[in-house]
């Protein structure tokens, strides 16, 4: 009897010791870094009555982008890449952004889909394709975050004539005089 208590015993103490082991785990909130970055525009003189050196100047000069970009986890554009931030530059055109620690792609709109520079050709508007494809395919900006905050400084968006904003496509229509 006594020998049938002290196993009970034993076993008791050899079960509440493996229970004792285990140690819960919990999970750690990311580590973010800022992530700061001002979103520009600028144009060009587009023909017409030669404009004033201030005209021209004021043309040249950046203004605040006004339209959303998009953040990618990748060190490419893929459109099995998600987009995982959409960018809106306030008033001024900065931006800040919180994100892990990894290597990120800013995109443009026109990037968020499958590339076709043969829609994009016209009477007036030729397409170098092969350069399309490879221009779509890369970041507008890629970066990356390791342990610290970063600055991606001023990102420019030149506006050209008669054109959309886009790579690899030129105007081959009549220039105004």
């Amino acid at each position: 009897m006594r020998r049938t208590i002290y196993l009970i015993a034993l076993f008791g103490l050899l079960f509440s010791c493996k229970n004792s082991e285990k140690v819960e785990v919990q999970d750690k909130a990311p580590v973010l870094y800022s992530v700061l970055g001002e979103l520009t525009q600028t144009s060009q003189y587009c023909g017409g009555a030669r404009p004033t050196q201030e005209m021209e100047d004021e043309i040249r000069r950046p203004r605040p982008y006004p339209l959303k970009i998009y953040l990618r986890k990748d060190s490419v554009n893929r459109l099995g890449s998600p987009v995982i931030k959409e960018i809106m530059p306030d008033a001024e055109g900065k931006f800040e952004l919180k994100l892990e620690a990894g290597t990120y792609c800013i995109v443009r709109e026109y990037q968020l889909q499958a590339a076709n520079p043969s829609s994009l050709r016209s009477q007036d508007v030729g397409v170098d394709e092969a350069c399309f494809r490879k221009k779509w395919a890369e970041c507008f900006k890629s970066f990356e975050v390791k342990d610290a905050s970063v600055d991606l400084g001023a990102l420019n968006i030149k506006h050209r004539c008669f054109l959309p904003d886009l790579p690899c496509v030129r105007f081959e229509g009549q220039m105004p005089p």
